[in-house]
């Protein structure tokens, strides 16, 4: 005769993971997707982004303009519409980096960081030169950005791609993010 136990669960444990589940996508839910997507130029020396512009308030709003209204939180989905996309000097390109800077600046800033307002609504891992850190599970191909909107104004942001080949290249684009506040 064996001394092996078995435990059961049954409604107990199922009651519980259901909770658990309910819990995790109410979670996931509160934040609004918003997809930009982007490609390489043809030339290779930037990173062009082919949605139109999302927002709707102020002026100057550029292809790429993300806008969290008034009470909303957003993810911010930066995307490769093709997987893998090869570079000319061989390799692929993917997405590398996100930078914020220019809070309530009329135009692109010349330099990022300096950050304020922006890293109570962002995971900045440097306010100084405005880096951010992408949400876990971004990839090469999408990159993901939670913003919690707590407070309105505007900042630019910036993405970096870079190709994998021997002389690693690093393009970018510069558009903007317009907060509404109390996302």
């Amino acid at each position: 005769m064996s001394n092996k136990k078995v435990v059961t669960c049954g409604v107990g444990c199922l009651m519980v993971a259901m909770v658990l589940f309910v819990f995790s996508s109410a979670v996931q839910a509160q934040y609004d997707p918003v997809t930009v997507f982007v490609v390489v130029s043809d030339d290779e020396k930037k990173l062009e982004i082919t949605t139109p512009s999302q927002c709707t308030s102020g002026t100057g709003n550029g292809k790429g303009c993300v806008e969290a209204a008034h009470g909303k939180k957003i993810q911010i989905q930066i995307v490769f519409p093709v997987a893998g996309a090869a570079c000319s000097q061989g390799g692929n390109w993917g997405l590398k980096e996100f930078y914020l800077g220019g809070e309530d600046a009329a135009n692109k800033p010349t330099t990022w960081g300096n950050l304020v307002k922006a890293v109570k609504d962002f995971d900045v891992l440097n306010k100084d030169s405005g880096l951010v850190n992408p949400e876990p599970g971004s990839t090469a191909r999408e990159m993901r950005i939670r913003d919690e909107n707590t407070q309105k104004y505007v900042v630019w942001y910036k993405v970096t791609a870079n190709c994998s080949g021997a002389n690693p290249e690093v393009i970018e684009t510069d558009p903007r993010i317009r907060n509404g506040g109390t996302g």
